[in-house]
């Protein structure tokens, strides 16, 4: 996101005796930062003098009372005067906001995903600047996706938010995100323009930062504000107040962050500063302050975890459900490993009891994948979900924690399985999907199969309302007709022995669609085998141990 500016200044650099580069940008701290930078000697000069440039940088203006969108109608303006020079390159400063602030937003977003916030007028406006660039300019463009960029005496949302005294975010969402320096950004500038690749790269901080972190580093007093007063103020109170548009917080909501991988392999840019420095250089430090200075990319906090365990969800668990748990012993100490459950109950609270059993018994925090519906769209759950490590669930986001050899928790049959019906709750139902099983082979790491009874009872459906308009707002498949309150189950969660289909098949398997279907009948079938025997065993919902009972 590039700081506003109040005038735009045409410059010209060398980089070389046989090439010129033009910089179109708005008087900004970027633009101090290259006038300053070492080795670079920028030259002011008319918009005529643009004509010999070889390489043509265009930074765009923010329009006027929407902070966080570019003027769509200068840059059209600018950007066709520059196809009058017929420049060689060209490298175009776009922004991160291009991903949206939504509950889709799957965060450390790679490049060609953008489909997410393509509704939201923010995200749209950037993606409209990248088409014209792409419509003007062609193969010779270079598209740079910044991230938010702080500086001292800009005014723009984010500046202004870090810099002021109090800063109103929204009440049950504490998201992750990246900020830039300007000193990185004008060193990718300058990378690209040495470089000279064609296509589009996220120039982002490889540390992330949580909102609530970001304003404790640059001194900020929060102010949670329910998410319906942040809406009314984009009618009334804004007008009154000049505080920020409801399209604007919507960024301090979700989760805004991209990944920097592409950028390091092909530009060899690697941001020096992290989010936490960037954001101290509001204050004039040189560096982040004493504490942590980043955090997971998803959100995970281990010591939300440790509180949550000390706290409600530990009553919860050991004295409301009394959750038995056995077969930890199948799950891996180190290395990655996919575990596949069966999810019931329209609330996250079988994911969770699981992910505190398995930290308390093996120390290991396994990465649940989630549905935006159901973790990420409302307050305080938003929070709950990320802290205790639950990412959006993609094949990408799988990938990364696959990769990172971490132990990932996936419920196969998604959104629909947390509803479905308490008659037929103990059965594996058709929206079952073998994804997982395709991971646990590209990655090869074992597949180790948990199934969990008395989950379904602490809020059984027993009937549905069809809302169109509900549906729409939540993403959920229907409105569940339950009781009022929870009620206090007997719980057994159940590991069953790991499946190690690394030793069995090649990665190459995940693409055989016969082989992925095979392994996932028969996780299925172990699974509804241990379910079962466990409800043949169980005398009643409410009280009574399974521990120490046969394995079937």
């Amino acid at each position: 996101m590039s700081p506003a500016g109040a005038a735009m200044a045409n410059v010209f650099r060398t980089v070389s005796p046989s090439r010129r580069v033009g910089l179109v940008i708005p008087a900004s701290a970027l633009a101090r930062e290259l006038a300053g930078a070492d080795a670079v000697s920028w030259q002011v000069s008319e918009p005529a003098a643009m004509s010999s440039a070889d390489t043509v940088v265009y930074v765009p203006r923010m329009a006027a009372g929407m902070d966080l969108r570019p003027d769509l109608l200068h840059a059209a303006d600018a950007l066709t005067a520059l196809t009058q020079m017929r420049p060689g390159h060209v490298v175009v400063v776009s922004s991160t906001a291009v991903y949206g602030a939504t509950p889709h937003h799957a965060g450390l977003t790679a490049e060609r995903r953008v489909a997410a916030g393509s509704a939201q007028p923010i995200a749209r406006a950037w993606q409209d600047l990248e088409s014209l660039a792409a419509d003007a300019f062609g193969g010779r463009l270079t598209v740079l996706r910044a991230a938010p960029v702080v500086a001292r005496g800009e005014c723009d949302f984010f500046a202004r938010l870090l810099s002021s005294r109090l800063a109103f975010t929204v009440a049950g969402h504490d998201p992750t995100v990246q900020f830039l320096s300007p000193r990185d950004l004008a060193a990718a500038i300058l990378r690209a323009i040495e470089e000279g690749p064609d296509g589009t790269f996220n120039i982002v901080p490889a540390a992330p930062i949580t909102l609530r972190g970001a304003l404790r580093e640059a001194g900020v007093v929060r102010i949670p504000v329910p998410w319906t007063l942040h809406r009314l103020s984009r009618f009334v109170l804004r007008r009154l107040t000049g505080s920020a548009s409801a399209d604007q917080v919507q960024y301090v909501r979700y989760h805004l962050t991209a990944a920097p991988e592409k950028a390091a392999d092909t530009l060899g840019f690697v941001p020096k500063d992290s989010s936490a420095a960037a954001v101290c250089g509001l204050r004039g430090n040189v560096g982040p302050s004493v504490g942590p200075s980043h955090s997971d990319p998803f959100g995970l906090d281990p010591d939300y975890i440790r509180a949550c365990d000390r706290g409600f969800l530990g009553f919860m668990r050991r004295k409301y459900w009394r959750v038995e748990t056995q077969g930890l012993e199948h799950l891996p100490r180190t290395g990655g490993a996919v575990l596949v459950g069966m999810h019931r109950g329209f609330m996250p609270f079988d994911g969770v009891m699981t992910l505190l059993g398995v930290v308390e018994g093996t120390g290991r925090i396994p990465r649940f994948l989630i549905h935006p519906g159901v973790g990420l769209r409302f307050p305080y759950l938003f929070n709950l979900m990320s802290k205790l490590g639950g990412v959006i669930a993609c094949q990408e986001n799988a990938d990364r924690v696959l990769a990172a050899g971490e132990l990932l928790g996936v419920y196969p049959e998604g959104i629909r399985g947390a509803f479905t019906m308490y008659k037929r709750a103990h059965r594996i139902g058709p929206s079952w999907r073998n994804d997982c099983i395709a991971f646990a082979l590209r990655h090869r790491v074992p597949i180790v199969p948990f199934v969990t009874i008395g989950s379904a009872e602490v809020f059984p459906i027993v009937g549905r309302i069809d809302w169109r308009w509900w549906k729409q707002y939540t993403e959920w498949p229907f409105i569940p007709i339950t009781t009022p309150v929870p009620l206090p189950s007997k719980w057994h969660t159940q590991f069953l022995e790991p499946i190690c289909v690394e030793r069995e098949y090649p990665p190459e398997a995940a693409a055989d669609a016969a082989v992925v279907r095979a392994i996932g009948a028969d996780v299925k079938r172990r699974m509804e085998s241990a379910t079962a025997h466990l409800l043949s065993r169980r005398r009643s919902r409410f009280v009574g141990s399974l521990l120490g009972e046969a394995q079937p």
